[in-house]
């Protein structure tokens, strides 16, 4: 009786996810794939390495929106020399993770492109036509989506399926998310949406006993967190909070693990998750001349760090007490309270 219960249970699941990826493939008629504004500086790390093979932005400058094009374009219709760092690079302080969440797919895009231009297709393979943008959207969409589908999973320990299933269309579709999954998928913050996710989603199924081998993941994907946009360090206090418990319980002599293996296990893990933001250090060395340099102003960098670390303390607040909220409406339709 448990088992054919757990099997239906396993058998609705499935079916909620199903209708997830069914809405999700019907949104992807809302993809816009257009480059402007602060997603021509996340796009350029994807598309000189693959085009240019270097991290000459200039054709990016000049292709750009009206807006980029006025402020960063002189008369000539070249870049400023004011936008040149001390390294003789353009200007590009935005973050390098969007470009390598992209990479698969814009690998895809230009192997289509390079081989119907060997067939004589007047397809430019410059990293600005259709398909490379259709493309980068697509890959957008597809990571914002995958960060929701972490969530539902997440949201129906908790709850049941329905209330999971509410929960994340009410996030889907209420929220500034498909703002940034679709109009201006060139913008960072459904990347931020996924790795975040995954973060979160790691650490809670890790959380009561998490192996060596687990925190090297975890530093992994943290490393992937940060790459995306810094300001997703905030989501680093679960682990200050988690680890001050453990510390705690260890000296009590009430942990699994001795403190000694909390401080190894906690060093390996701050290693790695260094190690896996080489990608952020060396192109800051590219563009900047130093691997710490992030481009901003100390009072723009001061200013923007709280204004991110506010939005997302915000947000994350904002949807657990929608969690809260479904899983209480859960309860009450349940009969448990």
């Amino acid at each position: 009786m448990e088992s054919q219960s757990l099997s239906t249970r396993s058998t609705q699941r499935l079916d909620t996810e199903r209708w997830l990826v069914f809405l999700f493939l019907l949104s992807l008629g809302l993809l816009n794939p257009w480059v402007r504004g602060d997603g021509v500086g996340y796009y350029a790390f994807a598309r000189a390495p693959l085009i240019e093979h270097n991290f000459n932005f200039e054709h990016d400058y000049i292709s750009a929106n009206t807006g980029i094009r006025e402020v960063r374009l002189d008369e000539h219709g070249r870049p400023k020399e004011i936008f040149r760092t001390r390294t003789g690079h353009l200007d590009n302080h935005f973050t390098v993770g969007p470009a390598m969440l992209w990479t698969p797919f814009l690998l895809m895009a230009h192997g289509g492109v390079l081989f119907v231009r060997a067939l004589g297709a007047q397809v430019p393979g410059d990293g600005f036509s259709a398909p490379y943008r259709l493309a980068m959207a697509a890959g957008t969409a597809f990571w914002g989506f995958l960060g929701l589908l972490l969530s539902f999973r997440l949201a129906r320990q908790y709850v049941e399926d329905v209330w999971a299933f509410l929960a994340t269309i009410s996030i889907w579709w209420a929220s500034s998310l498909p703002v940034y999954m679709y109009f201006n998928p060139s913008w960072s913050h459904a990347h931020s949406a996924f790795a975040v996710s995954l973060f979160v989603f790691y650490w809670h199924g890790t959380r009561e006993h998490r192996t060596l081998r687990q925190w090297l993941v975890l530093a992994l994907i943290a490393g992937l967190m940060l790459n995306v946009y810094y300001a997703n360090a905030i989501l680093l206090m679960i682990l200050v909070v988690e680890g001050l418990r453990d510390y705690a319980e260890a000296l009590r002599g009430r942990a699994g693990a001795t403190v000694s293996q909390l401080i190894t296990r906690h060093f390996l893990f701050a290693l790695v998750t260094l190690l896996c933001l080489v990608p952020t250090f060396f192109t800051r060395y590219i563009v900047y001349g130093g691997p710490f340099e992030t481009g901003y102003g100390a009072v723009q960098k001061l200013g923007v760090a709280l204004a991110s670390l506010c939005c997302r303390a915000f947000l994350f607040r904002a949807r657990f007490v929608f969690l809260d909220a479904a899983a209480a409406a859960g309860h009450r339709r349940a009969g448990l309270v």
